[in-house]
C-alpha cells in the first residue's frame, strides 16, 4: 500500500460483485479460526444476509430493530477491488464491530509505515466515527475489547 488510506468505505456494492463478496465474507479461510466467536455474534445479532435492491448489494443482519450498517472496503489503487467487509451495530454510545472480514490475500498487506490493513481500516473507521457526537467507543465483538475513539491511534 502506498498511502496510509488508499481504500474507501461504501454501504453498497454492485450486484456484479456478488461472487467477490461471497469469497471475502462467506468463504473466508479465517472462519474456522473464529468459528465460536462468529456463532456467538450470529446468536446475538442475527445471521448476515445478502440483500439486493436496484442492482446494489448490502448485507443485513436478520435480527429486527438493530441500528446496523455494512461497509464494504475497496482498494482505490487496485481498480477499486473489494478487500473487506465491516458490519457494525450502534449501541448507545458504542459502535460494536460485529463482523470484520478481509480478502485472504489482503490481510497481510501493509503500507509504508507497516500498518496492517486491519489497523488502517480501524483507524479510518474511527476517524469517520468522530463526526458523530454521540459515539465515544468502538467495541470488537470477537474479543469484547472496547476502546475510546480518542485512544484508537495509541492502541493500533
Amino acid at each position: 500500500m502506498k498511502n496510509e488510506y488508499n481504500f474507501i468505505f461504501t454501504p453498497f456494492i454492485s450486484e456484479s460483485a456478488r461472487e467477490e463478496l461471497q469469497e471475502v465474507f462467506y468463504f473466508n479461510a479465517n472462519q474456522e479460526r473464529y468459528r465460536s466467536k462468529i456463532i456467538n455474534a450470529i446468536t446475538l445479532y442475527g445471521k448476515p444476509i445478502i440483500v439486493i435492491e436496484n442492482h446494489l448489494i448490502t448485507i443485513q443482519l436478520n435480527k429486527p430493530n438493530l441500528l446496523q450498517q455494512t461497509l464494504f472496503i475497496f482498494d482505490k489503487e487496485n481498480a477499486n477491488r473489494l478487500i473487506g467487509v465491516l458490519i457494525y451495530v450502534k449501541e448507545i454510545n458504542i459502535i460494536n464491530i460485529v463482523h470484520l472480514s478481509f480478502y485472504n490475500q489482503d490481510k497481510y498487506l501493509k503500507n509504508q509505515e507497516s500498518f496492517s490493513i486491519f489497523n488502517l481500516t480501524i483507524k479510518k473507521f474511527a476517524i469517520m466515527l468522530k463526526n458523530f457526537k454521540d459515539i465515544q467507543y468502538i467495541k470488537f465483538q470477537y474479543n469484547s475489547m472496547i476502546i475510546s475513539l480518542d485512544n484508537v491511534n495509541t492502541l493500533l
